[in-house]
């Protein structure tokens, strides 16, 4: 039940224990259901009147729970430093933004040729879309100037289902499980379809021939007796989840954890910033 990796060293150890050593060392162990438990071992060697090794005693204590929350606090102060570098540049960057906009603004108002009021007509737009980046960083970095609004999350979706198809091949097909009657909510509705196709574009990305996203809504109740741990950031009370699922090949284990990584991809360099989901999680926390 030993974790591959850790055998060896395991083995070494018990070599110098059944030699008369105390040892206390740590391994991976798997449990019958394939989950890995993080162990730590006490072993003292037991002697018989010869000085003979005959046996050993000790303990396990399993330290799963402890690696885990301590594995968590490094992701979250990362992701905090990264996210307070980022938000400061972006915030900067926002700045200078503004002030090209303005004078590309003002310049289309006195220019009279036709083909430079072109030219500056798609600078214009390259720096509003250079905008909406900043916004989708300040997001990430959980800075971004929200806009809530009360809305139904049902109709969001169906509004962004509406005009995602554009960006979304024909051999994938969108379909939904929207909860009748489902609550509103208070939300920035376009860091929210931001955030949807963020998820859809991932989506596609794991299904180059094809396949199914699947969208659904539900109401949820959570209330002290029905506290989960998935549910560890967030307060008891009534809330609406929104699931997005495809029928791509799906995340390999050894990346579940890397996956809101700030700059973390696997796609090849070009076809992904790395921010996608880490920007999404951004605005939902």
């Amino acid at each position: 039940f030993k974790h591959p990796e850790d055998r060896d060293s395991f083995e070494a150890t018990i070599q110098r224990i059944n030699a008369g050593e105390s040892h206390t060392f740590e391994y991976r162990a798997f449990r019958p259901n394939g989950e890995i438990r993080y162990i730590r071992q006490n072993e003292v060697p037991i002697f018989d009147a010869e000085g003979r090794v005959v046996e050993s005693v000790g303990t396990s204590i399993d330290l799963t729970d402890l690696r885990i929350a301590e594995a968590s606090a490094r992701q979250s102060q990362r992701i905090e430093a990264i996210g307070t570098l980022t938000g400061g540049i972006a915030h900067d960057f926002n700045n200078l933004l503004a002030v090209i906009l303005g004078n590309l603004e003002l310049s289309l108002e006195v220019e009279t040729d036709a083909e430079k009021k072109e030219l500056t007509q798609s600078a214009i737009k390259a720096t509003l879309r250079g905008a909406a980046l900043t916004k989708n960083l300040l997001s990430f970095a959980r800075r971004a100037q929200l806009e809530p609004q009360r809305l139904n999350l049902n109709q969001l979706i169906q509004s962004t289902m509406q005009w995602s198809a554009r960006v979304l091949p024909a051999t994938l097909a969108i379909q939904n499980s929207l909860m009748d009657g489902l609550w509103d909510v208070e939300l920035d509705a376009t860091s929210a379809e931001n955030a949807i196709i963020n998820i859809l574009l991932n989506g596609r990305d794991a299904m180059p021939d094809g396949g199914t996203i699947t969208i659904e809504t539900l109401n949820v109740q959570i209330d002290e007796e029905n506290f989960d741990a998935q549910f560890d950031a967030i307060e008891p009370g009534k809330y609406v989840m929104i699931a997005i699922s495809d029928t791509g090949h799906g995340i390999p284990p050894e990346m579940i954890n890397k996956v809101f990584e700030p700059f973390f991809t696997d796609k090849p360099v070009g076809l992904g910033s790395g921010l996608g989901l880490s920007m999404v999680q951004g605005f939902i926390k």
